[in-house]
């Protein structure tokens, strides 16, 4: 029997995803990151999401994935990814 309780609750993914950047471990942050991304009906959070994946792939210097991510978050109104597509990425 499946509970009608047990729900997706990707703002608390993204607590996990902000402390594992911050302890450095990339790897587990974009794995949750991803799976917000896959999983989440929140704009605001999938929005997000794609900030932060951005911001990862921006610091191992892969740009191309970075200006994607923040494009998508873009899309999902974070304003913040339009000032970093302003700075860091050519068009």
């Amino acid at each position: 029997m499946k509970s009608r309780w047990i729900t997706y609750d990707s703002s608390i993914q993204l607590k996990r995803a902000r402390a594992y950047i911050t302890l450095d471990n990339k790897k587990a942050a974009v794995q949750i990151l991803n799976n917000i991304i896959n999983n989440t009906k929140l704009e605001r959070d999938k929005g997000d999401a794609f900030l932060l994946r951005g911001d990862i792939s921006h610091k191992l210097n892969d740009i191309e994935n970075a200006c994607n991510d923040w494009k998508k978050s873009k899309l999902f109104g974070e304003l913040v990814a339009e000032e970093k597509l302003i700075k860091f990425c050519p068009d």
